[in-house]
């Protein structure tokens, strides 16, 4: 027989573990993934499975039954799962079936490309947190987090989790997961990350996106510890969903290692020196996105002369008007990764000239833009001239070394001469 060609008939293999009594196909399965609807899959539960994955392509067939009756057989098969990562038509039944795991450690529920939207009620988020045992939440898609009655709020107590991630492609509103944040307690909490596609006509949306952004990092700031240190909120849609950095009153009050966001409508002086200020140890700063930007060249001087914990750096910048070469210190910063969007931009090649100046150590320069803010291949060409220039730096320190040895050996044949 040809294994290699020949097609196993997994039927066959069920039959004869029926016959025997048995009900795991592979008793020691620690990892499966899956994107088929079979009724195989029953017999693949096993005692040592520490993770499912079930992603199903929609064009193929509708039905989910027999992916939703493992999910349904799991916590009694195999009640040491540690990792659930699901995607396909969720239903309650899937959370209820979610929620008889008692060793979840990571879980992503992923309804992305779905229409009708699931709701995370009570019973769910009471069950979820008093065991204290999760780690990473992904919520991805079309989901929402129920409104939550007060009696309810001294339960929801996520002890262990350390990230939480609401993603959705579905026009949404953030005030859709807000709840989660009002009713529940996130001490041990270190990454927040948001990633959604806004809509200033959905119902969700009649407050002021202000109001609604201001509410989130309200409660995200009540639910939270010190150990929040890294939050990435990105948004599609409208501008008019962005807001101002003054009105999001919370925000200063984090202790941010990483800052990730492009849901400002415009960036100042005052603004950046603020978060920079407040955020003396941030080492990840990206802010995209702005309408209306007023910082030029100098404020990059400053971020270099004063933040020296920065590696990595995403901004957009004026460069109308650049500096004269005596106004760009020689600095020795060492941001490894700098994505520039520069403005109005007349003078590519001394851009090249001042960045190399302030920040000499980049491994990644990303020039990014579009016409007329950035003409076709200017960008390219910056990142050219930059590496031009750390090349021929290198050469120079080079040829210190090699004048300082040949220095070096002068003199100690000298001494040598001497000595006899």
């Amino acid at each position: 027989m040809n294994t290699v060609e020949d097609r196993v008939n997994l039927n066959s293999y069920v039959q004869v573990l029926q016959t025997l009594g048995r009900f795991h196909l592979l008793p020691r399965l620690q990892f499966l993934y899956t994107e088929r609807n079979e009724p195989q899959l029953l017999f693949l539960g096993s005692p040592y499975l520490c993770t499912f994955r079930a992603k199903r392509d929609l064009t193929r067939n509708a039905n989910v039954d027999h992916i939703q009756s493992f999910l349904d057989l799991l916590p009694q098969t195999s009640p040491k799962t540690q990792a659930l990562h699901i995607r396909f038509p969720l239903q309650e039944r899937s959370l209820h079936a979610v929620k008889r795991m008692p060793e979840l450690q990571f879980l992503t529920l992923d309804t992305e490309n779905t229409d009708s939207r699931l709701s995370l009620g009570v019973d769910f988020l009471t069950n979820f947190s008093s065991r204290r045992t999760l780690d990473e939440w992904f919520l991805r898609g079309n989901l929402s987090i129920a409104p939550l009655p007060a009696s309810s709020v001294s339960t929801l107590d996520f002890d262990s989790l350390t990230y939480l991630s609401f993603v959705s492609q579905k026009r949404t509103s953030i005030a859709e997961y807000t709840p989660l944040l009002r009713a529940g307690k996130f001490p041990s909490l270190e990454r927040m990350e948001v990633q959604l596609k806004v809509d200033d006509h959905t119902p969700t949306q009649s407050l002021s996106p202000t109001k609604l952004w201001r509410d989130f990092f309200k409660y995200l700031r009540s639910a939270t510890t010190d150990s929040l240190s890294a939050i990435d909120v990105m948004i599609k849609g409208p501008t008019a969903c962005q807001v101002s950095f003054n009105d999001m009153l919370d925000l200063p009050s984090f202790n941010l290692e990483s800052f990730e966001t492009n849901i400002f409508h415009s960036l100042s002086v005052v603004n950046l020196f603020s978060m920079l200020a407040c955020w003396p140890e941030l080492s990840v700063f990206h802010i995209s996105g702005v309408d209306k930007v007023t910082i030029g060249f100098s404020s990059l001087v400053e971020i270099a002369s004063r933040f020296h914990y920065l590696e990595d750096l995403e901004i957009q910048i004026s460069c109308a008007i650049l500096p004269t070469v005596d106004h760009v210190p020689i600095l020795l910063h060492n941001l490894e990764t700098l994505k520039l969007w520069p403005l109005h931009l007349g003078n590519h090649i001394a851009l090249a000239r001042w960045i190399d100046r302030i920040f000499p150590e980049l491994a990644v320069l990303n020039i990014s833009g579009s016409p007329p803010s950035l003409k076709s291949g200017v960008g390219m060409e910056i990142q050219e001239i930059y590496e031009g220039l750390q090349s021929a730096r290198k050469d120079q320190r080079m040829r210190d070394q090699v004048s300082t040895s040949s220095t070096s050996h002068r003199g100690l044949s000298c001494n040598l001469y001497f000595i006899d």
